[in-house]
C-alpha cells in the first residue's frame, strides 16, 4: 500500500469488498449451464470493488447486497465488424442477493458466448445522479457507436453536489477483452475490476486535553466542482474553474476603494486579499488602515505590499458547512476526534497548487472625509495572483459562544505547503487537524483508496 504523509503548520487568528458471481459453465447449478446453438454457455460477470461508498442522501452501503445496479457497454466481432452482444449497448446488471455459488448479477434476456467471436466490455457506475443534492451529469457516461469497437467513456458537464457528501460514487472498470472459443471453453465469468473516478477526502480533529472545542462551521473553499472525464487507459479530468475575471500576467488592473467615516469599500469587488504571513483575509478597511495604523498601501509602512489576491469568484466557490462539532477534551492530544459529517468527501480530481501570475494594480482611494483622492496610495507592481484549495474552520473553546463575529478562524492550506499538488482518482486522503488556542498543526495521510475492506473504511 502506497502510504505518504506530510506535516505543516498553520497559522490561525483568534477573532467493500464487493464480490458478486455468475456461476461459469462448469458450475453444478442447472441455472448456469444454458446453452444454444452449439456455442458456449451464458455470459457471466464477476464484478470486484474495494471501499464502496453511496452519497449519504441514498444511505451508505451497509452489505454488498445493498448495490442495485452496474451497466455494462458490450460489443462482440467475428471479422465483420463490432455489433452488440445483447438487445442493447449497455446492459444492465442487477443485483438478485445470494446463492450457494456466490452473488448473482442477473440480466434478461439472457445471450450466450458465441464461437470465434472476440468480445469487449466494460462497467460503469451510476446510470443517474443525485439531483436533488445539486449534483449532475445531463447526458450521464456516453460511448461511442458500438461499430466504433470503442469502450472510451466519456462525462461531459458533470457538476458536484453542494455538499460534497452527497455526489455519487462514481466508478468505472478497465476494457476486459476475450476472444471466445468453444474449442477453450473460456466461459469464466467477466471480471469487472471497478475503480473509483473521484477522490475520497476526510479530516479528523485534534486539541488539547481537558479544553473543550467547539467548531461551528467548517468549509472548503476554492475547489472546483464542474469538470468532464474521459476513461481509456487512464483516467483523465478536466475541471472547470470558476475564474473571473481573467488575469494575464503582467496585467494593469485598477482597483477603487473609497473610504467613508472609518468604513471602506472595494468597489471593483473582484479580489480577496490575503495576507502573506498569516493567509488571512484582509478587510478592504484593513488593506487601507488596520488597527495598528500600518498599511499594506504605504511605501513607508512595514506592511506595504505583504498581502497576494486571490480571485473573489475562485474564493466563493466553497462547500456547504460540513456542521459542527465538539471536542469534549476527554482524549489524549495524541489521539484524533471522528466526526462522520467531516468523513468520505467526494471531489473531482483536480490540482489544489495551480501557477498563477503576478500582475500590476493601480490603487486609489477616495477620501470621503477629505474631499479628494489620497495621492499617497499608488500603483503596486507584481501582485501575486494565488489560486488557492483551503478549509476554513471557525471555532471557539469552551462553553460560551462569543458570537459570530468573535470567533476565530483557522486556515488549513489542503496543499500541505505545496507539497500535495493535487486530489488524484481512486486516492483516499485524511487530514487530522490539530485545533490550539494561539495556532492549529495539520498532518496529511494519502492512500490508495482501493486497498481498503468495506468494514473497516466505511462505516
Amino acid at each position: 500500500m502506497n502510504v505518504r504523509q506530510y506535516n505543516i503548520l498553520i497559522k490561525c487568528v483568534l477573532a467493500i469488498l464487493l464480490s458478486a458471481l455468475f456461476a461459469s459453465c462448469k458450475d453444478e447449478d442447472e441455472e448456469y449451464k444454458e446453452s444454444s446453438s452449439g456455442n458456449g454457455c451464458k455470459i457471466g460477470f464477476d464484478a470486484f470493488q474495494d471501499g464502496f461508498q453511496k452519497p449519504t442522501t441514498r444511505a451508505v452501503i451497509e452489505e454488498i447486497v445493498d448495490l442495485d445496479n452496474l451497466y455494462v457497454l458490450s460489443m462482440k466481432n467475428n471479422g465483420t465488424g463490432w455489433n452488440r452482444v445483447f438487445q442493447e449497448d449497455v446492459l444492465t446488471l442487477t443485483n438478485n442477493g445470494y446463492t450457494t455459488n456466490g452473488q448473482i448479477w442477473d440480466y434478461s434476456p439472457t445471450a450466450n458466448w458465441e464461437n470465434e467471436y472476440n468480445y469487449k466490455f466494460r462497467a460503469f457506475y451510476p446510470n443517474t445522479f443525485n439531483t436533488s443534492a445539486g449534483e449532475s451529469c445531463t447526458n450521464g457516461f456516453q460511448h461511442s457507436a458500438i461499430s466504433s469497437g470503442s469502450t472510451v467513456l466519456t462525462l461531459n458537464n458533470y457538476r458536484s453536489a453542494t455538499d460534497p457528501r452527497n455526489n455519487s460514487d462514481l466508478l468505472v472498470s478497465p476494457e476486459v477483452t476475450r476472444e471466445y472459443s468453444t474449442t477453450l471453453g473460456n466461459d469464466e465469468p467477466v471480471p469487472l475490476n471497478m475503480k473509483h473516478l473521484l477522490a475520497c477526502v476526510g479530516f479528523k480533529i485534534k486539541s488539547k486535553k481537558g479544553k473543550k472545542l467547539n467548531i461551528t462551521k467548517f468549509t472548503i473553499n476554492g475547489y472546483s466542482k464542474e469538470g468532464s472525464c474521459v476513461v481509456n487507459q487512464n483516467i483523465v479530468w478536466t475541471p472547470i474553474w470558476n475564474e473571473s475575471p481573467k488575469i494575464k500576467s503582467g496585467d494593469n488592473v485598477n482597483v477603487n476603494l473609497t473610504y467613508n467615516n472609518g468604513t471602506m469599500t472595494e468597489n471593483n469587488n473582484d479580489f480577496v486579499f490575503k495576507d502573506k504571513g498569516s493567509n488571512m483575509e484582509i478587510s478592504p478597511k484593513d488593506l487601507y488602515i488596520d488597527n495598528s495604523n500600518n498599511n499594506y498601501l504605504y511605501s513607508w509602512s512595514n506592511k506595504y505590499k505583504n498581502f497576494y489576491v486571490i480571485l473573489k469568484s475562485e474564493y466563493n466557490t466553497n462547500s456547504e458547512s460540513l456542521g459542527a462539532a465538539v471536542i469534549d477534551g476527554t482524549k489524549e492530544e495524541t489521539e484524533s476526534y471522528e466526526f462522520e459529517n467531516y468523513e468520505q468527501l467526494l471531489f473531482i480530481p483536480q490540482e489544489l497548487d495551480r501557477a498563477g501570475v503576478n500582475f500590476n494594480i493601480k490603487f486609489s482611494v477616495k477620501r470621503q472625509d477629505w474631499g479628494h483622492n489620497d495621492d499617497n496610495v499608488k500603483e503596486i507592481k507584481d501582485v501575486e495572483l494565488k489560486h488557492q484549495t483551503f478549509a476554513e474552520i471557525e471555532f471557539y473553546f469552551g462553553d460560551t459562544d462569543p458570537g459570530e463575529n468573535n470567533r476565530s478562524i483557522a486556515i488549513v492550506d489542503l496543499t500541505a505547503n505545496g507539497k500535495v499538488k493535487k486530489w488524484e482518482a481512486g486516492t483516499k486522503y485524511s487530514y487530522t487537524i490539530g485545533m490550539y488556542e494561539y495556532q492549529a498543526t495539520a498532518n496529511i495521510t494519502i492512500e490508495d483508496w482501493t486497498h481498503h475492506i468495506y468494514e473497516e473504511d466505511l462505516r
